[in-house]
C-alpha cells in the first residue's frame, strides 16, 4: 500500500509539474525569476493532496505567478493556505467575479412596518441564487462568510449601478408578491441593496492566483 501510495504521488507531481511548465511558457521571456521556498513549498504540498480541478488551477497560477518578477510584490506566503480552506464553489466564484469584472451584489426584502419596526427576508440573494456557476446553492451565504473570514471580500453599504441587482430583484419579485399576500399592518414592502467586494488583500489574492 506505501507504494502504491508513493507511485501515485509521483504521478500527481509529474503531472503538476507539466501543467506548470505549461503555464510558465506564457510568461514574457526575461520576467522570469526564482520563487520563494515559502510560497513555493506548501502550494506543491498541498497540491498532492488536492482533487479540486478548481483549486488545481489557483495553486497552478500561484506557483506561475510567484515565478513572476512582475508580480513579486504581491504575491503573499499566505495564499497557498488560503487556497487549501477553499470549497470548489467558492473558486468558481472569485472566478466568476474576476471575469465579469463585478461585486458580489446582495439583495433583501425588507417589510417596514406601520409601528415603525421592519422585518428583513431572503438574507443575502445573490446573482448566483439565480445562475448555475456554483454547484450548491444554498451554500452561499457560508462561502460568503468563508470569504469575508479569509479577509478576501469585505461587506460595502452604498450599492452600486450595475445590472446584477435588477437579475436577483426580478428573481425575488415572486416572493415580494407573497409576502405583500401574506403580512399585515405594513407600510412598505421593499429590496435593500449592498454589495461585497474585493478588500486590497483580495485584489491581490485574485491576481495571483487567477489567471490574467
Amino acid at each position: 500500500p506505501v507504494a502504491l501510495i508513493n507511485d501515485g504521488a509521483k504521478i500527481i507531481r509529474e503531472r503538476i509539474v507539466n501543467k506548470w511548465q505549461e503555464k510558465m511558457k506564457q510568461l514574457p521571456e526575461g520576467q522570469v525569476k526564482p520563487m520563494d521556498g515559502e510560497i513555493a513549498v506548501p502550494a506543491l504540498k498541498k497540491l498532492e493532496y488536492n482533487t479540486s480541478e478548481e483549486l488545481e488551477e489557483l495553486f497552478l497560477n500561484l506557483l506561475t505567478s510567484a515565478s513572476n518578477q512582475a508580480k513579486e510584490g504581491i504575491v503573499h506566503p499566505s495564499f497557498a493556505n488560503i487556497i487549501s480552506e477553499l470549497s470548489s464553489d467558492e473558486a468558481r466564484i472569485l472566478t466568476y467575479l474576476k471575469t465579469e469584472n463585478q461585486p458580489i451584489c446582495t439583495v433583501n426584502i425588507r417589510v417596514n412596518y406601520n409601528n415603525g419596526t421592519y422585518s428583513d427576508h431572503y438574507h443575502d440573494t445573490t446573482i448566483f441564487d439565480t445562475n448555475d456557476v456554483i454547484k450548491f446553492k444554498n451554500n452561499i451565504r457560508a462561502y460568503l462568510e468563508n470569504m469575508k473570514r479569509l479577509g478576501l471580500i469585505k461587506l460595502w453599504g452604498i450599492p452600486t449601478d450595475v445590472d446584477q441587482y435588477n437579475y436577483i430583484e426580478d428573481y425575488l419579485e415572486p416572493s415580494k408578491q407573497q409576502l405583500e399576500q401574506e403580512k399585515s399592518d405594513y407600510r412598505t414592502i421593499v429590496y435593500k441593496r449592498s454589495f461585497y467586494d474585493f478588500t486590497e488583500f483580495g485584489k491581490n489574492f485574485i491576481n495571483s492566483c487567477l489567471p490574467d
